[in-house]
């Protein structure tokens, strides 16, 4: 008994003692099923043999796989490529960022120093006018 990779019946028959060549085509591609037995008392030899037509065929197959992957194959490694831009620009932008932020950080730290060395003049200049208007006021008497 022989049955095909979708479970349909191929050949059902009997082999005498005698040597039988039994050929069954492989149309498509599959698990074919094979089933034999010995319903004799002497054990009998049974060669199974695959012929050229279901490498044919499998190769066949193959083959019109292959032709559907490679434009499955070019877009998928388009898509590759393109991922592979938008991670190294990404990463560019993130090393930017980080230039950006370090110059940032850096600016704001001189703001900070230069509006604290602008409090210390004014308040070392108003001081100073508040010192010598004093004593320019005691010198005229004025006080």
């Amino acid at each position: 008994m022989v049955s095909t990779p979708d479970n349909r019946l191929f050949w059902d028959g009997y082999l005498t003692a005698k040597i039988e060549d039994v050929k069954i085509p492989a149309d498509y591609f599959g698990l074919y099923k094979i089933c034999f037995w010995n319903g004799g008392r002497e054990v009998q030899r049974v060669e199974v043999g695959l012929l050229d037509k279901a490498v044919q065929l499998q190769n066949a197959e193959t083959a019109k796989t292959k032709e559907h992957l490679q434009p499955l194959q070019l877009l998928f490694r388009r898509a590759e490529l393109t991922v592979a831009g938008v991670s190294k620009e990404l990463d560019s932008v993130r090393q930017r960022e980080a230039s950006l932020r370090e110059t940032s950080e850096s600016t704001d730290r001189r703001i900070q120093w230069f509006s604290i060395f602008s409090i210390v003049i004014l308040l070392a200049v108003s001081i100073w006018q508040v010192t010598f208007l004093k004593s320019f006021f005691r010198a005229k008497k004025l006080l």
